[in-house]
């Protein structure tokens, strides 16, 4: 698939807010990398793993375009420890969403693929499932496929926030729905 014009990146945004209105920055960020790594949509993006998992600063950049546009409006919440951002949709998202639509219906359907299968999950559960698959798909890239244990291992020293049993348990639950490529759906239940 031939990379997007930054007018359907931003018809992407679009689209994920109007599906799942209230989604943060970090949620924008996972949904993207997985529509990308998961889903095979050339959105451009270059993800690094970062703080939270795979970030790449053009995703922000596209989000302050997409609220400049009136696809989406971007909000500051106050929570006890800090502060987010809940994103909605704005005036201009119909627009957004009915040009993806037209132009590139198979995207769109990803994208809705994408947020039904990811959308529901905290930030937190997207950055641990998201570094995960960066994690494989760092091993793939590199040569051989890594087991599951050493996916595991690799995950629980770059994230040590999280209990290497969470950690097994979404590896084991990704595996079964045949989203990482170097472990067999049918070995989930060996992990």
């Amino acid at each position: 698939m031939t990379a997007l014009t930054s007018d359907s990146r931003l018809a992407v945004l679009a689209r994920m807010v109007k599906s799942a209105p209230g989604l943060g920055r970090t949620q924008v960020m996972k949904l993207c990398y997985f529509l990308q790594e998961l889903k095979g949509v050339s959105l451009g993006y270059d993800f690094r793993l970062f703080n939270y998992g795979p970030f790449d600063s053009e995703v922000l950049s596209d989000l302050s375009s997409a609220a400049g546009c009136g696809a989406i409006i971007e909000q500051t919440v106050f929570y006890p420890k800090g502060y987010g951002y809940a994103i909605k949709p704005g005036l201009q998202v119909d627009q957004f969403v009915s040009e993806l639509d037209a132009a590139v219906p198979e995207v769109a359907a990803l994208v809705d693929q994408v947020v039904r299968e990811f959308g529901g999950f905290s930030a937190s559960e997207l950055e641990l499932r998201s570094t995960i698959l960066f994690v494989e798909r760092e091993f793939v890239a590199g040569g051989p496929c890594a087991t599951a244990d050493e996916i595991v291992e690799r995950v629980g020293r770059i994230k040590p926030h999280f209990d290497v049993s969470v950690i097994r348990r979404r590896v084991s639950d990704m595996t079964e729905k045949g989203q990482l490529q170097s472990l067999s759906p049918t070995s989930a239940a060996a992990i």
